[in-house]
């Protein structure tokens, strides 16, 4: 995609977005986006809106945005004693787990620790950190639960997403409240950063005439 650079902030611009915005429940933007209710709500109420600016965020990399997801964990609410066992039994009869070229001893240990409290509680907090790493056990996933006859019916969407309009590469400005403010009324559209130390790769539109498709939503032309 090629480059513009625009005043006045001499920053590097594209005129579309495209990628996926992963949620637990998509139904609050299409209302938004039918109803004109305004993707900018003037402040930051969204847990992953790491950019500190309001709006619809999007990522090529949805994957990478998945673990942030709270819903996907309500299946262990259900388990019984018995399941909670077959899945602490599966993870450590996995290689990750038994091997010696993944964890460490103190990691296995942990991890241990951390089972035997899931047994007892039920607790999915521990299933939550174990799913995160260095472990990287997914136990969430239905392809994993299946093998005990378990379904996940709480998995993230990940909805396609195409904006139109200006779009600011801010991965090399220093972000704040000011420069989106100055973004906005400088007519931009929303603001990106590629992936790097400090960010997940990730875009955020603020405004609803922008976003041309947002899943099943198409804007009217």
């Amino acid at each position: 995609m090629a480059y513009e650079t625009r005043r006045p902030l001499e920053l590097p611009t594209v005129p579309e977005l495209r990628g996926y915005h992963v949620t637990d429940d998509p139904q609050p933007v299409l209302a938004a986006l039918r109803a004109g209710t305004p993707l900018d709500r003037g402040y930051d109420i969204a847990p992953h809106a790491d950019l500190l600016a309001s709006g619809l965020y999007i990522s090529e990399a949805p994957q990478l945005w998945v673990g942030r997801s709270a819903n996907k964990w309500k299946f262990a609410e259900a388990l019984t004693q018995d399941q909670r066992g077959q899945i602490a039994q599966a993870i450590r009869q996995d290689s990750r787990f038994t091997g010696d070229w993944y964890l460490t001893e103190y990691e296995k240990e942990r991890a241990a620790r951390w089972l035997d409290r899931f047994m007892e509680s039920g607790s999915a907090v521990y299933l939550q950190s174990l799913a995160e790493q260095p472990y990287n056990f997914h136990s969430w996933k239905p392809s994993f639960l299946a093998q005990f006859g378990l379904t996940n019916n709480d998995t993230p969407h990940h909805v396609p997403v195409h904006a139109q309009g200006l779009f600011a590469d801010v991965t090399s400005a220093r972000l704040s409240d000011e420069l989106f403010i100055s973004l906005k009324r400088g007519g931009y559209d929303g603001a990106f950063v590629h992936g790097s130390i400090a960010f997940l790769p990730q875009a955020v539109v603020w405004h609803n005439r922008a976003v041309v498709q947002f899943g099943e939503y198409q804007r009217d032309s």
